[in-house]
């Protein structure tokens, strides 16, 4: 079995990956703004941003709640350097620390905890929802946004773009990650004493010709080719091969005026009992 990567969000490139993930962060914003308030009501004063990259969504989160306070965690140095940077310039009560959040949390107390595709990528979920619910205050949220696995590998019936969505997540499995952390998050909550969870699927189209879809089948393509290399020495598949199923999947999409599919993402919310 494969050593674990130092940081397996980044499968590339560090500033070509960055790019995908700033795309991915600014498309991801317009549905956290429309529904923050009705997953997690309207009283939020502290926010843990966990995998808070460059700070966009945090800075969103920050929009609805303007008088919280925010604290986001990253593996990415660079990242959040320039996190630090954007919050300074805006003014805003934000503070970003780089770290693993599977060695540890910052302290808290929050009453929401964020993370925006990044159970995906850890090696022990229970540990995590554990670690999350202590730094939680009672009555306090747990929000987990991750890929609906099943509903991305088929999103479009392109025989070459399953293919590629395919090895993308048999990589993430080959790391000893968990590409299926939005279908297992609402047990392991609820395994973690968790109440009133809730699934809320977001939904995007794949291609087409919106900006939405454009975004998202740049985003959701250029992680598949990223990861390229990682997939072929873990999967033993040419790269060549992988570098053939982009092409074909990118010319089908410049071909065709309708969206391939459209591509849903979970977001998993539970509340940490009152009475805790």
């Amino acid at each position: 079995m494969p050593e674990p990567v130092d940081n397996p969000y980044i499968f590339g490139d560090d500033a070509t990956d960055r790019y995908r993930l700033e795309a991915q962060t600014s498309l991801f914003s317009g549905y956290l703004q429309a529904s923050a308030s009705r997953l997690v009501g309207s009283k939020v004063s502290s926010i843990l941003e966990l995998g808070c990259g460059e700070g966009q969504l945090g800075r969103t989160l920050l929009a609805v709640y303007p008088e919280a306070r925010l604290v986001g965690i990253d593996k990415d140095q660079q990242a959040v350097a320039k996190a630090r940077a954007m919050a300074e310039q805006e003014g805003l009560q934000a503070e970003y620390v780089a770290g693993n959040i599977e060695q540890g949390l910052p302290t808290g107390p929050f009453n929401l905890v964020y993370a925006s595709l990044v159970a995906v990528y850890l090696q022990d979920l229970p540990a995590l929802v554990r670690s999350v619910y202590e730094r939680l205050e009672p009555g306090g949220h747990f929000w987990v946004k991750d890929f609906d696995v099943a509903g991305v590998r088929t999103a479009a019936e392109y025989p070459q773009y399953r293919e590629l969505a395919g090895l993308f997540f048999d990589t993430v499995t080959a790391l000893r990650a968990h590409p299926d952390a939005g279908t297992q998050m609402p047990d392991l909550m609820q395994a973690g004493g968790f109440e009133a969870i809730v699934v809320d699927i977001e939904r995007y189209p794949l291609g087409g010709q919106t900006e939405q879809g454009r975004t998202m089948l740049s985003v959701t393509l250029g992680a598949a080719y990223n990861s390229r290399k990682m997939s072929s020495k873990l999967l033993k598949v040419d790269e060549a091969h992988i570098e053939q199923l982009y092409v074909d999947t990118i010319n089908k999409a410049l071909l065709t005026p309708e969206a391939l599919g459209v591509e849903p993402f979970a977001n998993v919310v539970g509340r940490k009992p009152i009475g805790a």
